[in-house]
């Protein structure tokens, strides 16, 4: 069996990363696998695995155009039983790319789906898929509502896993590490930590640390928060706004702005608990499903995707949406009496797991 996946927005991390770890661990699996997206880090890791890369670029109709072209060479040159995409362009190029072609040509379509969808173009894409793989519970029913699951599409849901080789309970950092991070956040010694990674944005609650850290404060702990996301990418009228509320309840020498890191693991290994504070439900977050998979405390609002792993890791990390004292009481609770988490990575959340889970699909539609 072959499996061409088809991933414009390939690069490490996240849902983009995803197409070249479920590529490297279906290679390991036996099944021969082919990643078509363009040229990234992950290039290397690919050739390691044995996995073919096929640079395709897009970016406006011209380049998008050409590269659905050289899609159907692909398809016709490799003859594919599978042609995967990650995301609605992806899904829109190779519908265009199987029109022309004769039935026998054309690999069975499998839409992978990470996040909403609402455009008419989008819905038209996934209209060819025999079979669409959701990444959450509540991504599908939300999507199914909105009328964007084909009639006679087989409907899956296969969380993207994580690799226990990478990340797994009982993780910790090096000694190197470890004393490079006390060296460089010395503030944070005998202090209560709270990793918060997120982007940094109206949508994501942290104008609600101001509270819940008011709170543990006047209960005797001295709490830090590590906001870890890229502020070069935030709204500068935003940012200088939630530094000026940090500094007003004169919390700002509490909040510390890590920005992007690419150490992320370490990070959430290094703090007391993790927090998520979105205010709207979400289809997909990679940080709250390491964090747990590392087994590390996760308390966030009840809602989404992260509502479905805390049921799988830790229920009682979940708070009510917006309320952030008893998201407080919570942290409160926890500083007396640490969670336990499961010792080994429930399924569906391995890597392992996602690729059976494929491989059985794939096995259908052949």
């Amino acid at each position: 069996m072959k499996v061409l996946h088809l991933n414009p927005g390939l690069r490490p991390g996240g849902i983009t990363g995803q197409a070249a770890d479920l590529a490297r661990g279906l290679q390991a699996a036996g099944i021969k696998n082919i990643v078509m997206g363009p040229a990234s880090e992950l290039i290397g890791a690919l050739d390691a695995a044995r996995v073919r890369h096929i640079t395709c670029r897009t970016g406006g109709w011209l380049k998008t155009l050409a590269a659905v072209r050289k899609l159907r060479k692909t398809i016709i040159s490799i003859a594919p039983d599978i042609l995967q995409t990650y995301t609605p362009e992806a899904a829109l190029m190779a519908r265009l790319a199987c029109m022309r072609l004769r039935r026998r040509r054309r690999p069975a379509l499998v839409g992978v789906v990470t996040g909403f969808m609402s455009a008419r173009w989008q819905r038209w894409a996934m209209g060819a898929c025999d079979a669409l793989v959701f990444s959450s519970r509540y991504l599908r029913k939300v999507m199914t509502e909105r009328g964007f699951v084909p009639k006679g599409a087989e409907v899956w849901v296969i969380p993207g896993g994580v690799d226990e080789s990478l990340c797994y309970p009982g993780y910790a950092p090096s000694a190197d590490w470890m004393e490079q991070w006390h060296l460089t956040q010395q503030h944070g010694r005998h202090r209560y930590t709270l990793c918060v990674p997120c982007p940094i944005s109206p949508l994501h609650g942290l104008e609600d640390l101001e509270p819940i850290m008011s709170v543990l404060l006047n209960n005797g702990l001295s709490p830090l928060a590590y906001i870890v996301g890229d502020s070069g990418k935030a709204d500068p009228n935003y940012l200088e706004s939630l530094r000026n509320h940090f500094a007003e309840a004169h919390l700002d020498e509490r909040i510390i702005w890590l920005g992007h890191r690419p150490d992320l693991r370490d990070v959430i290994c290094a703090c007391d608990v993790t927090l998520y504070l979105s205010r709207r439900p979400e289809s997909y977050n990679r940080p709250i499903l390491e964090a747990l998979s590392l087994g590390r405390p996760v308390a966030a609002y009840d809602h989404g995707v992260v509502s479905e792993l805390l049921e799988a890791f830790l229920p009682e990390g979940r708070v009510e949406p917006d309320k952030a004292r008893a998201m407080a009481d919570v942290l409160l609770q926890w500083r007396t009496y640490r969670p336990s988490l499961p010792g080994q990575i429930p399924p569906p959340y391995r890597l392992s797991d996602t690729v059976s889970a494929y491989r059985k699909l794939y096995e259908g539609l052949r």
